[in-house]
Formats: structure tokens, C-alpha cells, sequence
């Protein structure tokens, strides 16, 4: 299937899968556009119930982690548990900017700008 970013199909859109569940959901999108379909994840406890449908419906659906550098070690052993108890397909994807180089150039953004990080 192919869809337009335009209104009309959208709308179409929105109205065939209105009251459908987040399962149904996520297996039509599966089903429609296969590996271009992705998810996202922080790894937060609030992710851990899409994950969990995720990993019971569409288990081959990537989920993609954004690897700060700077993630609390809870967050990362929660990852990693989730990839080998659940089984989820989790690609993690690093800045090509080391966290030394980041903190030299930036500094401590959480306390100067923490708009920006």
C-alpha cells in the first residue's frame, strides 16, 4: 500500500483504522510496509507498554534507540533486558560525536541550556 502525505488519504486513513487497538494497529502497519515501519524507544518505564505490545504482535519491528552516550546504566541494563527477555528487535544508534567531544564543545547543557539537550 501506498500513501500520499496529502489530507485525503490521511483522512481515509485515520477514519478505516479509527477504534481499531493498538495491536491491530501495529500489525496492519506491519503487515502494510514490513521493515520500513519503526518504532521508537527512550526505554523509560512509559515505553514498556507499547514495547510490551510490540513484542507479543510485531516482534520483527525494529525499535530504535537513540544512544546519548549519557544514559543512567538502569536505563541500558532495562534495554538489554527487554532484547533478551522479550525478544525485541532494538537497534541502537550513536551521534558520530563522542561524549568527550560533546562535553568539550558544549559543555554541561543540562545546566547552561537544557532547551538544547
Amino acid at each position: 500500500m501506498s500513501i500520499k502525505n496529502d489530507s485525503s488519504d490521511l483522512d481515509l486513513l485515520n477514519q478505516r483504522l479509527e477504534g481499531s487497538s493498538p495491536q491491530d494497529i501495529l500489525i496492519w502497519a506491519w503487515e502494510t510496509f514490513g521493515p520500513s515501519v519503526a518504532a521508537t524507544s527512550s526505554f523509560q518505564t512509559q515505553s514498556l507498554p507499547l514495547l510490551h505490545i510490540i513484542a507479543r504482535t510485531t516482534p520483527k519491528l525494529p525499535v530504535f534507540f537513540l544512544d546519548t552516550g549519557f544514559h543512567f546504566p538502569e536505563t541500558l541494563a532495562l534495554r538489554d533486558r527487554l532484547m533478551r527477555e522479550w525478544g525485541l528487535t532494538v537497534q541502537s544508534l550513536r551521534a558520530e560525536q563522542g561524549q568527550e567531544s560533546f562535553r568539550q564543545q558544549y559543555g554541561q547543557l543540562y545546566r547552561t541550556d537544557p532547551d538544547r539537550c
